[in-house]
Parts: structure tokens; sequence; C-alpha cells
């Protein structure tokens, strides 16, 4: 007999679950952070629920892609280029609730036997690569990672030499997420060079917004966009979406597969999520939950469905209404 297929509703309860049921706690790691540094709660990355959508995405496929990589190559690893301090806080009203940010679920999310032999993590900001050293420290006492195989770098992703931080790994998985236009296509270019699945956080209501200033003539913009293209390509968008296709048809110059997932928040502000593989000579099977389930899942649910979701799952609202 086929299995039932799960409602949107069953489906995000397992993605919450993922999210939230990891241990420690994001709290419990919080709590022993703070004793340190006493202001890191101002510290932490804080939006509104649609980071935790992000989440969701990156959780689910750090564990498709360990399963999977971890058949073939010996040595796989994890680079975060904008890993954050490890913890977020997404805003509940007048509450904010922490969960475990990228590179925490990096090391958390991934099944024991199928874990990151190394992990890199990249963060400008010297306070928040602090508050992430704490916690890395606090889960290498509770035996949950080796120290010794991650690295922080304190600095700008866009002058790291990939190359050689992964001179030993057979094959990585790099998360990109910026605020905005920071990655230059000429490091997402080397990036690309090297044995990697990429996922990239294209911030397609900012980089609209940014374009958009350039049309009204305000050039200001015009070096960040070129930077961030590694041409002028995008002057031949006419909307947000040829932005957008314009961006995949370069990673689509390296690689054959590139999968976009919108990710809505709110007051029609959104990005998409990108994932650029090779194709593989099975024809990658294992992409066929993210193209089926994931995303079109993910595409149904805006912010504020999400903040719902969270409430049924707080036990502050009833899965019937939902």
């Amino acid at each position: 007999m086929p299995r039932r297929k799960k409602s949107l509703y069953e489906w995000w309860m397992d993605r919450i679950n993922t999210l939230t049921g990891l241990n420690p706690s994001p709290n419990k790691i919080f709590n022993v952070i703070s004793k340190t540094i006493p202001k890191a709660f101002d510290y932490l990355y804080s939006r509104g629920p649609w980071t935790g959508i992000k989440l969701s995405i990156l959780a689910y496929y750090l564990d498709v892609y360990t399963i999977i990589a971890k058949k073939y190559f010996n040595q796989i690893c994890y680079v975060d280029t904008f890993a954050g301090s490890g913890i977020v806080k997404i805003h509940e009203g007048n509450e904010s609730l922490l969960l475990y940010g990228s590179p925490l679920l990096s090391i958390l999310v991934p099944r024991q036997e199928k874990k990151f032999d190394r992990y890199v993590f990249i963060e400008l900001d010297y306070l928040k690569s602090a508050i992430l050293r704490k916690a890395i420290d606090a889960l290498a006492e509770w035996g949950i990672v080796d120290s010794t195989k991650v690295t922080i770098i304190t600095g700008d992703m866009n002058y790291v030499d990939y190359s050689y931080l992964l001179r030993n790994c057979r094959h990585s998985l790099v998360f990109v997420d910026p605020e905005g236009t920071e990655p230059k296509w000429s490091t997402i270019n080397k990036l690309l060079d090297l044995n990697i699945d990429l996922l990239f956080n294209f911030m397609t209501s900012g980089i609209r917004r940014i374009w958009g200033n350039w049309r009204n003539g305000r050039f200001s913009s015009v070096n960040a966009l070129d930077e961030f293209y590694g041409d002028d390509s995008w002057k031949k968008a006419s909307n947000d979406e040829d932005l957008l296709n314009i961006y995949i048809d370069k990673l689509r110059s390296k690689r054959d597969i590139v999968i976009p997932i919108k990710v809505m928040g709110s007051h029609a502000f959104y990005y998409h999520i990108l994932l650029a593989v090779r194709r593989t000579s099975r024809g990658n099977p294992w992409l066929s939950p993210i193209i089926k389930s994931l995303k079109p899942r993910i595409e149904r649910t805006d912010s504020t469905v999400f903040n719902k979701l969270i409430e049924v799952f707080r036990g502050r609202m009833k899965p019937l209404t939902f």
C-alpha cells in the first residue's frame, strides 16, 4: 500500500521538530555563552519568521546531502560564508524564539554516522564570531563536536582561499547567505571550480531595490551590482524575475542543475534559495524530494503561515484552527 502523503501541516511539524528538538537546545547553549559575553543577546541575528523557513530548507538539505555524500566521499566538508553568531532569534510579537543558525545546524542535524569531517565558518563581525566560538567550545565540551575540526575565520568571505582551505576535502557543501550583494561573482566563480554543492541565498527583493535605484538615475549602486554579477548583464533586466534568471544562468555556466526555491517574507519581501549541483551519471535521484516535496511546500508557506505553525507547535493555537 502506498504511503499516505503528509499534509502541509504534518510536513511542517516535522521541519519545526528538527529545528527546535535538537539537543542541547539553543537556550542551553545561549545560557553558556551569556555567562562570558553578557550582551550576546543583542548581537544575535534577529529577523522575522521567514528566517525559520530558510533554516528549514538548510536543515532538510543537510540531511539529504550528508546521507548521499558519505556513500561516495570519505572526507566531506561544510563551509558557511556568512556564519553569524550560530544562534538566531525570531520575533514572535513581544517575544523572541531562539533557533540554531546555519553553522550549528551543520553540526547537529546530520545523523551520527553521516556527519561532516570538517567545518569552515566565516564571519566578518568579530563579536559574532566570538559568540560562535563560545558555542563551538560548549558543544565540544559536551562531546558533540571535535573543535579541532572547526575553523572559524573572522573576515570577508571574498578574500578567503577556498582551494587551500578545502584541499583535503573530497566534496563540500557551501552555504552563502548574505544580506544583499556582498558575494562577488569572482568569489562564487572560484568556489564553483571546486567539488562542491552550493546553496545560495539570492536576496531578490533587495537586489530589485538596488536595480530600481539605478533605473531611477541613482548610479551609486552600479559597482555593487557589477561585482555581484561579475559584469553588467543585470542592466538587461526588465524586472526582478529577469534579475534572478540572469544570475541563475551564470550559475548554470558552472553547474548543470540549479533549483530556485522562493521564500516569502512579509510586506512583499522575498528571496530565493538557489541549489546548484553537478549532474550525476544516475541523474541525481536524490533531488526528487527537493523538487517534488520541499520546493512546493516552502513556496506555499509565507511568514504568516510559518508564525501560525510556531504558535501551534508551542501549544498556543489548536491544529484544527490552523
